[in-house]
């Protein structure tokens, strides 16, 4: 059992045993003083290129998993409550914007967000608004059918299977599995945004906090590693960029003996 698992496991007995002793329905909470491990889940910590995420979208005839793939890729959406919680009615076609429903937070008083329709995500979108019958109210109609229909109308989350299908499609394409599957690709969605714009930006459009982010979802790529030694180290000036692309290009194969100083 992964540490992360038995975190979350005593985490509830603890609660548990915690509302018995409140409702006095036990003299104590046996579990109040165990240790939890800590967990370092970096080894967990994926970042799924879009090249690859547009390889399944390519891979897959069907219209709904197309949008699917790209609306968590690019725009991060937590699956399956935000997805099939989206109705046509969320749609501002001038504006390009979505407004997302929010499960997780509606009891906080925070049942929606607003988040741009980027370029990777509205081809999609309009195929799947040009395939749907007239009166259609969910976007993902079909498949909030095939996917526990009534599990989704209810709430039950954790009864909508996806996990099979997208592991399905990353064997036609020859990837090999990532780890969390979907999360992966909205932390990676995340990374990629933080890229572009500024993190209180992000973080709202993602609905988390900068804490959060930073911690569980902001990965490093290459590109990171490419931009610090290709671009403009001297004040973003021109010749400052000819140095950093030239010492790049130049920097010898370390020798296998270390000088000393």
């Amino acid at each position: 059992m992964r540490p992360a698992t038995v975190v979350k496991r005593v985490e509830r007995v603890q609660a548990l045993f915690r509302d018995a002793l409140r409702r006095e329905l036990v003299s104590k909470n046996p579990f109040e003083t165990l240790k939890r491990p800590k967990v370092d889940a970096s080894d967990r910590q994926v970042y799924v290129p879009a090249e690859v995420v547009e390889r399944l979208i390519d891979a897959t005839p069907d219209l709904e998993w197309k949008l699917l793939l790209a609306i968590v890729r690019y725009l991060g959406l937590r699956v399956p409550s935000e997805p099939f919680s989206l109705t046509w009615a969320d749609v501002d076609w001038e504006q390009s914007r979505l407004r997302v429903p929010f499960p997780k937070t509606e009891v906080h008083g925070k049942p929606y967000r607003v988040v741009p329709i980027v370029p990777p995500v509205r081809p999609h979108l309009e195929a799947v608004w040009e395939a749907a019958e007239p009166g259609q109210v969910f976007i993902f109609h079909r498949l909030r059918q095939r996917e526990s229909l009534n599990a989704a109308n209810r709430g039950w989350w954790a009864n909508v299977n996806l996990r099979q299908h997208l592991l399905r499609l990353i064997a036609r394409i020859g990837e090999q599995p990532w780890p969390r599957l979907w999360h992966s690709l909205r932390a990676s969605a995340e990374t990629d945004l933080v890229a572009r714009f500024p993190l209180h930006v992000v973080t709202a459009w993602m609905g988390n906090t900068s804490k959060v982010a930073t911690k569980h979802y902001l990965r490093v790529t290459p590109q990171d590693y490419t931009r610090a030694i290709t671009e403009a180290w001297n004040g973003g000036t021109e010749s400052g960029t000819r140095v950093a692309q030239k010492a790049a290009q130049n920097v010898p194969a370390p020798s296998s003996k270390h000088s000393e100083n």
